[in-house]
């Protein structure tokens, strides 16, 4: 401190700096749940942070993205002193389309920074018919009769797969060419059920009448608990050699 009259005084200044908050992943931050049946729900896996800094964080926000969701929250609204840490715990909610899913959790302070857990998982059907979802039926001579087999499978996964019990139908503008045979292969309502990866199969005959050309019918699966499965089948009705 310097002043005229009077001189100058110095005075000596000491503290020590602390470490801002710094949140960081105390569990994998890269987490698979594998694949499930849609409309089911995966066990749960934790996810957890911890302040690695000397100074506390602000109150923490959590937010999920995808077909996941959060079950229980200690982090939201807990602000975080130095080595303190907190859970979120989340699982896999397969919802819509078969396939590759993926979503992010992140916990996130200011201060305090944020962590994004990346999650996967893959959905798979409850049902599926192949041939399908079309097929083309080899072309047909009037008055003949093509028979096709479709295979119908209960389909297994690592969580959400049960036992079903499935009907059938097969719709076309021409009725009566298209019909399915020997449909008792597969356990209908009230008849049983399809284990969890069984098969059964569903023969259909196409027997073309009246006059030439293309031809098309859509044979549906469903079963308990909302299983759904479509086939557009297609063919040509040729005439008489």
């Amino acid at each position: 401190v310097f002043a005229s009259p009077g001189g100058e005084h110095e005075t000596a200044l000491a503290g020590t700096g602390i470490t801002p908050a710094a949140l960081e992943a105390s569990t994998s931050t890269d987490v698979a749940f594998g694949s499930g049946i849609i409309d089911s729900s995966s066990p749960s896996q934790d996810f957890s942070v911890i302040n690695n800094g000397a100074a506390p964080t602000a109150p923490l926000a959590t937010n999920i993205t995808g077909q996941f969701a959060i079950l229980s929250d200690s982090c939201t609204g807990q602000t975080l002193n130095a080595n303190e840490s907190c859970t979120v715990s989340a699982r896999f909610e397969p919802s819509t389309s078969a396939g590759a899913k993926a979503g992010t959790l992140t916990i996130s302070g200011t201060p305090g920074g944020s962590v994004d857990f990346m999650l996967s998982g893959t959905a798979v059907d409850k049902i599926t018919v192949t041939p399908g979802p079309s097929h083309a039926v080899t072309d047909t001579i009037i008055g003949n009769t093509t028979s096709t087999d479709f295979t119908v499978r209960n389909n297994t996964a690592d969580f959400g797969a049960v036992p079903r019990t499935i009907e059938q139908s097969i719709a076309s503008t021409t009725g009566a060419e298209w019909t399915i045979t020997n449909a008792e292969n597969c356990p209908n309502f009230g008849e049983g059920t399809l284990a969890v990866n069984a098969t059964c199969t569903l023969p259909v005959e196409f027997s073309p009448t009246g006059s030439t050309g293309a031809r098309s019918a859509t044979l549906t699966v469903t079963g308990d608990g909302g299983a759904f499965a479509e086939t557009s089948i297609t063919s040509n009705a040729l005439p008489t050699p």
